[in-house]
């Protein structure tokens, strides 16, 4: 069952992110704390059987939902919970957005082959679920080359190019300072 990470639970997310995600990949925790706390960024979890936040996501958006963080228990992965938490997300948010996007680390700027690897098989990940990436809309944040991801929730067809770049931009400055929106690139 999908639901709003609760508030009074914040420290326990942001050391759930900070084991899941490389310190220059997640925001510091107070300004994360402060967008949660204003609704700028959704925290939600997925409680699945016995495990509770078996995994976790943060949105935001409106025409399209950009995930920006997604992770699952280490001892619970590879075991189905990623795809529930998207599921959940696509019934969830199946009357108030159009599509769910993600943004994936390319695999041709990877450090080494072990890094392809799995930066290829988090994109296999994705295309399984159903989403369709735009290899030809160069993109970065914050310096990362990336591509971005978009799976439709209501039955509309994949968005242009330009269109996809809109929703990106657009959700992102529903939480990214002004000032940090030149981090976020498209060429």
């Amino acid at each position: 069952m999908l639901s709003e990470w609760p508030k009074e639970g914040f420290d326990e997310l942001y050391e759930r992110m900070r084991r899941d995600f490389p310190a220059n990949e997640r925001p510091p925790k107070t300004a994360l704390q402060g967008q949660i706390k204003q609704g700028k960024l959704k925290a939600l979890r997925l409680d699945a059987d016995d495990a509770i936040g078996a995994a976790y996501a943060l949105v935001a958006g409106k025409e399209g939902l950009l995930i920006t963080h997604l992770a699952v228990e280490p001892a619970l992965r590879l075991k189905g919970y990623g795809s529930l938490l998207l599921m959940d997300l696509k019934d969830a948010y199946k009357g108030q957005s159009d599509y769910l996007i993600v943004e994936v680390e390319l695999p041709d700027g990877a450090a080494d082959e072990a890094e392809r690897h799995l930066r290829e098989k988090r994109v296999a990940f994705y295309e399984r679920i159903g989403f369709i990436g735009y290899e030809n809309l160069p993109y970065s944040i914050f310096g990362v080359p990336m591509m971005v991801m978009i799976w439709p929730i209501n039955r509309k067809p994949l968005p242009a190019a330009s269109d996809a770049k809109a929703m990106v931009k657009g959700a992102y400055r529903l939480f990214l300072p002004a000032l940090l929106m030149g981090q976020v690139r498209f060429r």
